[in-house]
């Protein structure tokens, strides 16, 4: 799958979409893990040495499949480490080198024999970077897998476990934001070498833990005044109270005078008055252009207050919609402009709704962490077969 694919994937499970995907039995090491929730996907999982268990939590196994799975998916993540030892590796002073040796050994006789050996150096650059930092990612797997396992036990100790169908809906939306069939997409997945199970079981578990946290929380998270206020205040990119874009639809006649001619000014403006009169908005001001000799006719659509000449500026910033205000002299000559349609959108308000999503997210994730927190306290985390945990759970 092409890198940017992957890395789509990866953001998708990582924002739990809601939706779903289709059923089928479970396989071997699938079968290990069934105390927690049916899997959804078929998936060919190995017995040996995948099937081997290497944390029980609860009495919930998680295998060493289902470590190596996660360990996959979390390598297509951008955070994981690997990409920048990479991009060292490639910038490094002998790698020129190494790459010639590496090419001449495979003595290519055409170009794309010599593409394939240029892809299989890159290719080994990139394990031997994934291979660095897999200590790090094999901790973080493991702690997320054992949140995820008391997050499911959480949802279905409350009822509110995501259910086949449910996460058959999820799976399948992602794939058609992927522009891709659900065959397509599984087949897609099957490329990074993560199963489908395994991909499936992640989205099983952010959108049982979202129930839980709205069965906890429920009208528990509030945003105050002040603190909404000194919110937005302390976000310089956001608009200071009162702040406030708009749009307007404009139509305009132009009429054309000499430089410099005083008496045509004077008379051109009287005319152009009397033309403005007989304007009814936006209705008929084309055709009153063409009653005034060499005056035209021009509809600018959409426009910010702000793109308009300054001499025209002040006076429609504030014009209601369906007024025609009086002609103003400009450099370009008499203009008269029809105010079509007036919009406005309170950058306060966008801003103030930006600041309230950013706290009471932060408000949630802060209960999330703490519950998780309380159900890994009460929990049993007992390693098998000579695991280390380098750290139990209630953080990845």
């Amino acid at each position: 799958m092409h890198s940017s694919l992957r890395h789509k994937l990866f953001c998708l499970v990582l924002l739990g979409i809601t939706g779903g995907a289709a059923a089928s039995s479970p396989s071997h090491a699938a079968q290990a893990e069934a105390k927690l929730s049916k899997p959804v996907a078929a998936a060919s999982e190995p017995a040996d040495p995948g099937a081997a268990i290497e944390v029980v939590v609860n009495d919930s196994p998680i295998t060493a499949y289902s470590l190596e799975q996660r360990i996959k998916l979390l390598s297509l993540d951008g955070s994981a480490g690997w990409q920048e030892r990479m991009q060292a590796k490639l910038k490094s002073p002998d790698t020129q080198t190494r790459f010639k040796a590496f090419v001449q050994a495979r003595n290519p006789k055409s170009q794309a024999e010599f593409d394939a050996a240029k892809n299989s150096f890159i290719e080994s650059l990139r394990q031997q970077a994934i291979a660095e930092v897999r200590p790090g990612l094999r901790d973080r797997a493991m702690a997320q897998l054992i949140n995820e396992t008391l997050e499911l036990q959480e949802a279905k100790r409350q009822s509110v476990l995501a259910s086949n169908d449910e996460l058959n809906g999820a799976v399948t939306d992602i794939a058609k934001r992927n522009k891709k069939t659900l065959k397509e997409f599984e087949a897609s997945i099957a490329t990074t070498g993560i199963s489908v199970h395994a991909f499936r079981e992640r989205i099983r578990a952010q959108m049982s833990w979202q129930r839980v946290l709205a069965s906890h929380f429920r009208g528990q998270i509030v945003v105050g005044k002040t603190e909404l206020e000194q919110a937005v205040a302390a976000d310089a990119g956001l608009a200071l109270p009162g702040a406030g874009t708009v749009e307007l639809k404009l139509q305009r006649i132009v009429i054309p005078l000499k430089a410099g001619d005083v008496a045509a000014s004077i008379a051109g403006y009287a005319a152009a008055d009397e033309l403005r009169q007989r304007a009814k908005a936006c209705s008929n001001l084309a055709q009153l252009a063409k009653s005034s000799a060499g005056a035209r006719f021009e509809d600018l659509g959409s426009v910010k207050p702000e793109a308009l000449d300054a001499d025209v500026r002040p006076m429609l910033a504030n014009a209601e919609a369906g007024s025609v205000p009086p002609p103003i002299l400009t450099k370009n000559g008499i203009e008269i402009y029809a105010v079509c349609e007036r919009s406005s959108n309170s950058q306060n308000e966008t801003a103030q709704a930006a600041a309230r999503d950013k706290i009471e997210r932060a408000k949630l994730d802060a209960r999330s962490r703490g519950l998780l927190s309380d159900l890994c306290a009460s929990a049993s985390i007992e390693p098998r077969n000579g695991f280390k945990l380098a750290k139990t759970c209630g953080a990845d």
